[in-house]
Order: C-alpha cells, then sequence, then structure tokens
C-alpha cells in the first residue's frame, strides 16, 4: 500500500506537472490567487495557470524567481528538489 508520499508521486506523470503542483501548493499557502503571483512575477495570469498545471516546462531561471517571489525557506527548497529526484528514480527505475 501506498502512503502519502508516493501516492504524491504516482499521480503525476511528468515532471513539469509534479512541479507546478508543488508551486501552486506554495502560492496558496502564501493566500496568493493566480493574478496576484502574475503581477509579482510579471507573468500573465494564463501562463502562471500553464506553470501549474504543468502544461509549461521549467527552466531553472524561472523555478528559482517562484522560490524567491513565494518566500520559500532553504530547507523546503531542499525538500522540493528531494522530491523531483525521488520522482525522477522511480519513474526511470528500468
Amino acid at each position: 500500500m501506498l502512503n502519502g508520499y508516493d501516492r504524491y508521486l504516482n499521480q503525476h506523470s511528468s515532471l513539469s506537472s509534479l512541479i507546478g503542483e508543488y508551486l501552486k501548493q506554495q502560492r496558496h499557502n502564501n493566500h496568493l490567487s493566480g493574478a496576484e503571483l502574475a503581477k509579482l512575477m510579471g507573468l500573465s495570469q494564463q501562463q502562471i495557470s500553464r506553470y501549474e498545471r504543468g502544461m509549461t516546462h521549467f527552466n531553472l531561471d524561472t523555478l528559482f524567481r517562484f522560490f524567491r517571489v513565494l518566500n520559500i525557506p532553504v530547507q523546503d527548497v531542499l525538500f522540493f528538489f528531494e522530491l523531483v529526484t525521488t520522482w525522477h528514480d522511480e519513474k526511470n527505475k528500468y
């Protein structure tokens, strides 16, 4: 039986989807709407939506801009990269 962490990892078929869901949760934790985050990021609300739904791939510059604007603490960024590494390892077992 899968625990909550494993279920979370397994529900995402793409890395962009996993990252987008994580950032969406962080946006909600910061009590920001998509439009508010878009303004802070200098992007359109539609672009934020595409990132959060995994429709647009991330580059590192954009990812770190999200971390900075959302005030994600360093320990949470480290957890995020552990999450991504675990997801990647699970999807590429064979």
